[in-house]
């Protein structure tokens, strides 16, 4: 049996988190019951349902299980009635493609600076083993 993918385990602890039964979650999200509920993952356009149903999720948190469900990177907004979910992904794409654009940033800068701590702990390993064998002499 195939484990739930990540993404539709974060949907469902969201909805945990507010109280909301699957009937209710997929009236106001215009997703399926069937898809909360298949072993298999959620498609893109399902995807954008719920983001637009509450812009305020974090992305990283739903994708990633990183930080707070409503943390630094979100769509923000009011949590709303989704009635045309087809229209979801060319109504927020800019605002999709700049929330990717910062996250790419940000963990390229921390590789960056990952990078620099790693040099340093090697100049601190390479001082220290000099300074043990010179203490040795």
């Amino acid at each position: 049996m195939a484990e739930i993918s990540r993404i539709k385990k974060k949907i469902r602890e969201y909805m945990e988190y507010h109280g909301l039964s699957e009937y209710e979650f997929c009236k106001r999200t215009g997703i399926a019951k069937g898809v909360i509920n298949s072993e298999t993952g959620i498609s893109e356009q399902n995807f954008y349902r719920f983001l637009e149903y509450d812009p305020a999720v974090s992305i990283l948190w739903l994708i990633y299980d990183k930080g707070d469900m409503y943390g630094k990177y979100s769509i923000q907004g009011e949590p709303s009635q989704v009635s045309e979910p087809e229209e979801i992904y060319p109504k927020n794409k800019a605002k999709h493609d700049n929330l990717i654009h910062s996250i790419d940033n940000e963990i390229s800068s921390l590789i960056k600076l990952s990078e620099n701590h790693l040099e340093i702990l090697k100049e601190t390993r390479k001082y220290f083993t000099n300074l043990k064998h010179t203490s040795k002499l």
